[in-house]
């Protein structure tokens, strides 16, 4: 099975779809619920999104860790998915064993962004915390992380803990950096955090609305432009 097809059929599972082998063996869509005033992009959309940021996203984030991040500092980052479909919205980085940030998206959470823009930001503010030094999530899960593509099931994912205003604008600014290099407009991926906090996302309770990143995302792209 294809990265592409674990992952889609994850996103089925968390979007209430549900779904039948075809004449060809091959399973396809019979229903799905996602209401239209959400907005959200299809199970396909959201697997295909997803795959493109990691793709596009991550060597841009490991070329400004070597050039910014103190001496020592492990960029080799891995993308992760826990693709367990009863996980809340979540994101969070943490360490392997030999010190090599990981980033873990909740299927949820993909689920739930709108726009490669906002995956490209969200994967940027974790790689600006781990560039900046600022504390990572939890310790590494047992799993192996040796898998060579992002698609694995992880270990329980804790919450992330939040960061002081001048912490969250350093990893903001570090986002508007990564985003931007990778192609995707900062701006539109910044307004991921400027929704209504969704009951059960952990990631957006661990980072409330706050101005100062919108203002931080304009300064950052001035300062480019």
């Amino acid at each position: 099975m294809t990265i592409r097809a674990v992952l889609l059929l994850a996103l089925l599972g968390v979007s209430g779809c549900s779904y039948l082998p075809n004449a060809g063996g091959e399973e396809v869509e019979s229903s799905a619920i996602r209401p239209a005033t959400l907005n959200l992009p299809t199970p396909e959309k959201a697997a295909d999104n997803f795959l493109a940021v990691v793709d596009q996203v991550e060597p841009v984030a490991e070329r400004l860790c070597r050039a910014e991040a103190p001496a020592g500092v492990e960029c080799d980052f891995q993308i992760v998915v826990d693709s367990r479909p009863n996980m809340p919205a979540n994101v969070f980085q943490t360490l392997d064993p030999a010190g090599r940030p990981i980033v873990v998206f909740t299927i949820a959470l993909i689920a739930q962004a709108k726009n490669r823009d906002e995956l490209a930001f969200i994967l940027g503010f974790e790689a600006g915390r781990h560039i900046a030094g600022q504390a990572s999530g939890p310790d590494a899960p047992d799993a192996d992380i040796s898998v060579p593509h992002p698609i694995q099931v992880l270990g329980e994912p804790g919450a992330v803990p939040a960061t002081d205003g001048a912490a969250e604008m350093q990893a903001d600014a570090l986002a508007t950096l990564i985003a931007h290099g990778a192609g995707y407009d900062a701006r539109t991926g910044a307004a991921y955090f400027t929704r209504a906090q969704a009951p059960g996302n952990l990631f957006l309770a661990a980072h409330p609305d706050s101005g100062l990143r919108m203002k931080t995302v304009e300064l950052t792209l001035g300062g480019l432009e």
